[in-house]
């Protein structure tokens, strides 16, 4: 509006605000072969929901949710994970294989 009252013509803009999807999550310790079980931790960023699942599967939001250590289960076992941030975006799958057999006594 200029000082006579005057308003000046609409104006509008469009903004496009491009998000990037947060990173895979972090595992410790990394897949492979195992003779005595260890327990599986994810670095969880601020801001993210790690899901999870066991099956071979690609984890959605209705998997499993991350919440603490995970006990590695006997077996040849594929972890998946994946990490969504506040605004439902999602990284990449992250697969760790975790073969454990435990060792037996003869």
């Amino acid at each position: 509006m200029d000082e006579d009252g005057n308003y000046s013509e609409t104006v509008s803009v469009v903004y496009e605000v491009e998000l990037e999807a947060p990173d895979v999550p972090t595992v410790s310790p990394d897949g492979g072969q195992y003779t005595t079980a260890a327990s599986i931790t994810v670095s969880v960023p601020s801001g993210v929901t790690v899901y999870y699942t066991w099956d071979n599967t690609t984890p959605t939001t209705s998997s499993s949710k991350y919440t603490g250590p995970l006990e590695m289960p006997e077996g040849n076992n594929i972890l998946s994970l994946i990490a969504v941030d506040e605004y439902g975006m999602q990284s990449e799958v992250l697969m760790c294989n975790y073969i454990y057999y435990p060792e037996t006594e003869e």
